[in-house]
C-alpha cells in the first residue's frame, strides 16, 4: 500500500520537475542488470549525485559512465539487486531550488517450475570399512601425536613474550593535510590534468569531513554536506567550502576549465579550510 501512495505521488508531481532521472524498466528479477539515466541542462547544474557502491540501499551499481550531449550532462548507471522488494529513489537535486523526478525499482524472485518432476535422493552406496581402512588413519593421528609432544618436550621451552601493538589512529586533519601536500607536488595543473586535480581534491575535502565530523560525506551531494555541516563551522568556513566542492561539481560534470590561478587559490581554500576546522587535541 505504501509503495502504490508514493507511486500516485510521484505521478501527480510529474510536471514540476524539469530535469529528468529515467529507465527502460522498473520491474527485474533478482541479479538481473538494469541501466537508469540521471540528465540535467549544464548551465542549471550547481550540485551533482555523488553515488559510491549502491544507488540506494540494496542497489548495487555494477558501472557508472558520464556524457555530455549538447548543453546536457548524462549519468549512466547500471544497477542490480540480489534481494527482492520495492526500493524507492529519491529525487536527485541539481541546486537549492530544482530536482529530478523519483523512480520506484521493484525486484522479483525467478520463477520455479512447480510442476518439474522431482527426483528421488539416491541411498548411500553399500560398502563395508576393514581394517584395511582404518589402520592408515590411525597411525597418521599417532605420528601427529607424537610429533607434537617431541615439540612441546625438546623445542619449545621458552615462553614467548607477546607484544601488545597499540592502535594509535592518525587525525583526520593530518590525513588530509598530507594528501593536499602530495596532490601539490603532482604538479597536475602544469600537466593541465585538470579533472583528476579538481577529482582529487573534492574526495579528500568530502574524506576529511566524514573523519572529522562523522558523516557519510562521500556518499552525499555537495548540497546535502553544506546543508549537514553548516551547524557545526563558522560562515567563513562554510562559504569556503562551497566554494571548493561547487568548482569541483563544475569541472567533473560540466567540463568547465578555471584559469592557473584559480587552480592555485581552490588548493589553498581547501589547506585553510582543513587547517581552520580540525580537532584540536592535548598535544597540539
Amino acid at each position: 500500500m505504501r509503495n502504490i501512495c508514493i507511486l500516485i505521488l510521484l505521478l501527480i508531481n510529474s510536471k514540476a520537475w524539469t530535469q529528468e532521472i529515467s529507465v527502460d524498466t522498473n520491474i527485474i528479477f533478482v541479479g538481473q542488470q538494469v541501466e537508469i539515466k540521471i540528465s540535467n541542462n549544464i548551465k542549471n547544474s550547481e550540485f551533482w549525485p555523488n553515488f559510491n557502491d549502491t544507488l540506494v540501499n540494496g542497489l548495487e551499481i555494477v558501472q557508472s559512465d558520464f556524457d555530455t550531449i549538447s548543453e546536457e550532462i548524462v549519468q549512466k548507471i547500471i544497477i542490480t539487486s540480489w534481494d527482492s522488494g520495492s526500493y524507492f529513489i529519491p529525487p536527485v537535486k541539481f541546486s537549492t531550488t530544482s530536482k529530478s523526478n523519483g523512480l520506484i525499482i521493484n525486484v522479483l524472485l525467478p520463477n520455479i517450475d512447480t510442476n518439474s518432476e522431482l527426483k528421488d535422493i539416491k541411498g548411500p552406496l553399500d560398502g563395508s570399512i576393514g581394517w584395511s581402512d582404518i589402520w592408515p588413519w590411525l597411525l597418521l593421528t599417532l605420528i601427529i601425536l607424537l610429533s607434537i609432544f617431541t615439540y612441546k618436550k625438546y623445542f619449545n621451552k621458552k615462553k614467548k613474550t607477546v607484544v601488545v601493538k597499540k592502535n594509535i589512529q592518525t587525525p583526520a586533519h593530518v590525513l588530509a593535510l598530507n594528501a593536499l601536500k602530495k596532490l601539490e607536488n603532482k604538479k597536475l595543473i602544469d600537466k593541465k590534468d585538470i579533472k583528476e586535480y579538481y577529482s582529487s581534491i573534492s574526495e579528500i575535502i568530502r574524506r576529511y569531513i566524514q573523519n572529522r565530523f562523522n558523516f557519510p560525506a562521500l556518499e552525499l551531494t555537495t548540497y546535502e554536506i553544506l546543508d549537514i555541516i553548516t551547524a557545526n563551522i563558522k560562515k567563513e568556513e562554510s562559504i569556503s567550502l562551497k566554494n571548493i566542492l561547487e568548482i569541483s561539481d563544475l569541472v567533473k560534470f560540466a567540463k568547465k576549465i578555471p584559469n592557473q590561478n584559480e587552480n592555485v587559490r581552490n588548493l589553498n581554500l581547501a589547506t585553510d579550510f582543513v587547517k581552520k576546522t580540525k580537532k584540536e587535541t592535548i598535544n597540539e
